[in-house]
């Protein structure tokens, strides 16, 4: 992690009379990740901050959040309102076990704030970096519930938009997590149009490039293909929009030691097309191809 910076929560403060702050653990447009504790269940969580810098800051050893002059209060409002309805939405989906649960919600310091479970294990980034490749079976067994969790959340209007191999962790007890999911990540699906703009080399849709850009299920589907290659190759593929002009992804089917059925290979590579009208419309639709219709979602429930 870079130097702490000035307009962050320090070390130690308390939050909500129950939360110590740690440390930083990420840092996006719209808010701030902290490492957390809970002083009464004597727990580590993961504690994110509204703070979105086009709008806010936090002047050096204050805790409150102070707004810019004109149109800032209305944008800053609008942006909280988004982060409360997510929170809201993300708790309902904690029946599902490959997403990470929201705990707690509370307001503070003139923004807000989500108290998420501190997921421990290592990313899929790191483990085929230093592993190299993994095989098919594994590939897809740990994407099986990821794949069918967020086709769940798709159904209530929401995208991830950064999925990708160093947000889904793998647990000691070899479970798959999704993780990042705070407000700088999803968008409405009902709104089709997104102000912001946020991309992740290699995993992000051609349209996620382009502000006021149509988005929908087909984009987190590239995040979901382009995951899966690399997890199948060890090769982040190309910048989707160095893919317009030149498209130089290696086809799957034509790795020969990927011991995989071509049609599951062409299936990935479509989830991963750069034109958005040519990929699958929904993950039920990758998910159908890749596990044959055979995973019901609710197999992967919470018991």
């Amino acid at each position: 992690m870079r130097e702490y910076e000035k307009y962050w929560l320090k070390k130690g403060t308390e939050l909500n009379h129950k939360y110590e702050i740690l440390d930083v653990i990420d840092e996006g447009g719209m808010g701030i990740v902290y490492l957390g504790f809970d002083k009464i269940l004597q727990q580590k969580v993961s504690i994110k901050e509204y703070f979105p810098r086009r709008y806010a800051m936090r002047m050096n050893g204050e805790k409150a959040v102070t707004i810019y002059k004109g149109n800032s209060t209305e944008l800053f409002e609008k942006g909280l309102s988004k982060f409360v309805n997510e929170a809201r939405t993300l708790a309902h989906f904690e029946a599902l076990d490959s997403i990470v649960m929201v705990k707690d919600f509370f307001y503070e310091n003139q923004t807000a704030y989500m108290v998420m479970e501190r997921i421990l294990g290592e990313n899929v980034k790191q483990i085929v970096e230093r592993d190299g490749p993994m095989s098919p079976q594994r590939v897809l067994t740990i994407m099986e519930p990821i794949l069918y969790s967020v086709n769940e959340i798709h159904k209530e209007g929401l995208l991830h938009q950064d999925i990708s191999p160093d947000n889904i962790i793998l647990t000691k007890n070899n479970k798959a997590v999704l993780i990042d999911f705070g407000a700088a990540r999803i968008s409405e699906v009902r709104d089709n149009k997104t102000m912001t703009i946020f991309f992740k080399r290699g995993y992000s849709a051609e349209e996620q490039y382009i502000e006021n850009s149509e988005k929908g299920a087909y984009t987190d589907v590239y995040g979901a293909s382009a995951t899966i290659y690399f997890m199948l190759t060890g090769i982040r593929p190309d910048e989707s929009v160095r893919r317009l002009i030149r498209d130089q992804v290696v086809p799957l089917w034509k790795f020969k030691n990927i011991d995989m059925k071509r049609y599951k290979k062409q299936a990935i590579m479509k989830g991963m097309a750069v034109d958005a009208k040519k990929r699958y419309s929904s993950m039920q639709e990758l998910c159908d191809v890749l596990y044959e219709k055979k995973s019901p979602w609710t197999k992967w429930m919470r018991r």
